[in-house]
């Protein structure tokens, strides 16, 4: 008898996102082919469904990497160090947002690099969090060297 009971419980929360439940999600993309010592748009595309009120999107970039606004739809934008941010008190209502960082890559910077992130916002009174897959930034084999640190050519 109490299989039965939870069973019908774990329906009837089924039906009801089925129906009621549009999930909110987070995708992210880089470009192809980024150079260390460049620059790209990293764009994030946030499907809110009914959020409203506070939100907010962090990141977490390489060490070395800097980041600035490029849109932000209305958000309050923020980097500090390895840590980005928008906030927004009320999220617009479109249902998908589409959100732009450039991300300048240090030249010195090789390897695959990862780069997490997540949504947070409040739904009745309680704080959820939606991640996104880790992006992984991939450099070419060795580092662009420093332009200042070059001989200069001979006449």
């Amino acid at each position: 008898m109490k299989y039965i009971i939870v069973f019908i419980h774990a329906l009837a929360i089924a039906i009801y996102q089925l129906f009621f439940g549009d999930p909110v999600t987070v995708a992210a993309k880089l470009p192809e082919g980024i150079e260390a010592g460049k620059s790209f748009v990293m764009e994030v595309t946030i499907n809110k469904a009914q959020v409203s009120g506070f939100a907010k999107l962090q990141l977490e970039i390489p060490a070395g990497f800097v980041a600035s606004e490029a849109e932000s739809k209305g958000g309050s934008f923020s980097a500090s160090w390895r840590i980005v941010k928008i906030i927004w008190t009320s999220v617009p209502a479109e249902t998908e947002l589409l959100v732009k960082i450039n991300v300048a890559v240090p030249a010195s910077a090789i390897g695959d690099l990862p780069i997490k992130g997540k949504f947070s916002y409040i739904e009745n009174n309680v704080k959820q969090e939606t991640e996104f897959p880790e992006l992984t930034v991939k450099l070419g084999g060795e580092a662009n060297p420093d332009i200042a640190s070059q001989p200069a050519a001979e006449p």
